[in-house]
């Protein structure tokens, strides 16, 4: 019929198991989709919106598909409407949601108008840009579909899923152009009761924004890794984040790596990088990359990233602890 795409199913008002059940029957009768599997129900708590909210029921549903993916992203509102969802607050209670996770490989992002005498911005972005740090949606999705994958991190629906259950869990912040307020990363230790690295890597931290403030020889990129390969120790914060706590760091290995070879000469580079990849091995690796839009442009790998606009710290701080919390949600 056409591509494969999958939808994340939730509800947290009214008769959640009935909105569920129509939604899936709603999405098997529209013209142009292929119900194909849909997963049991998962009773989740509610992450970020206002307090006192119900329990969430989640589930998730592969389909075929005929439609374009906004034909499909207006079909997927039509059925949230006759299941009476208003949209007020970005996470406030609903009767349906309904997310288009993935779409075939497809990578799309699109922010536009409707017609005119649409009240909506169609505003769609796939993969779905929470699917990697959300367990509520992934628990599910990994029951239907555990080979499907994200074409943005290249990695399995059960690779990302297995990822939150890693420990430690850690959050790197990425910016080398210090253009994410400097107090972020004390306020993100404060509100998760996280544990930070002792500060010799701070030395290198330091140095960014960017390869142009680089004037380092290639023994001292060598000493830093050495240093990194000492405060990242799995063995350290696995032993010392017992508890469950979150590791949280003002640097990524792989920002620092990316910063160095630019900087070295052509003669050195091959040496440090062989180096770089021997450490990498050995140290954490993040649950997930805070990082500023423009600084994301440099990397493309397995690490799931949180792009943060240049906002106030707080409101950076609220969009990583959701984040964090989604992790957690089951």
């Amino acid at each position: 019929m056409g591509a494969a795409a999958f939808i994340g199913l939730g509800s947290n008002m009214g008769d959640r198991k009935a909105h569920l059940d129509s939604a899936l029957d709603a999405l098997d009768a529209t013209p142009g989709i292929a119900l194909f599997a849909a997963s049991s129900y998962h009773e989740t708590r509610p992450v970020g919106g206002a307090p006192g909210q119900g329990l969430f029921l989640n589930a998730a549903a592969a389909i075929e598909t005929s439609l374009a993916p906004v034909e499909l992203l207006a079909a997927l509102q039509a059925i949230e409407r006759a299941e009476g969802r208003t949209r007020s607050d970005r996470w406030g209670e609903r009767t349906l949601d309904l997310d288009l996770l993935l779409f075939s490989d497809h990578r799309i992002r699109i922010v536009a108008s409707g017609p005119p005498a649409a009240t909506e911005v169609v505003h769609l972005e796939v993969p779905h840009p929470w699917l990697p740090f959300r367990r509520f949606v992934l628990a599910p999705l990994a029951e239907i579909a555990p080979d499907a994958i994200d074409p943005i991190t290249g990695r399995s629906v059960a690779s990302l899923f297995a990822n939150l259950d890693r420990r430690p869990s850690y959050v790197a912040i990425c910016d080398p152009f210090n253009r994410i307020e400097c107090d972020v990363e004390a306020m993100l230790v404060t509100a998760l009761n996280a544990a930070r690295c002792s500060g010799r890597t701070e030395r290198f931290a330091a140095k960014f924004p960017g390869a142009g403030r680089y004037s380092e020889a290639a023994s001292a990129f060598l000493n830093s890794l050495e240093d990194i390969r000492t405060e990242l120790d799995p063995a350290t914060w696995t032993r010392d984040l017992a508890d469950d706590r979150w590791l949280v760091t003002s640097f990524w290995f792989d920002e620092f790596v990316y910063f160095a070879e630019k900087a070295l000469t052509d003669a050195d580079r091959d040496h440090f990088h062989e180096a770089a990849e021997a450490v990498r091995c050995t140290i954490v690796t993040p649950t997930f990359v805070v990082a500023e839009p423009s600084a994301v442009s440099f990397y493309t790998g397995e690490v799931p990233i949180l792009p943060v606009a240049t906002e106030a710290s707080r409101d950076v701080v609220s969009k990583v602890l959701a984040a964090c919390a989604a992790t957690r949600a089951g």
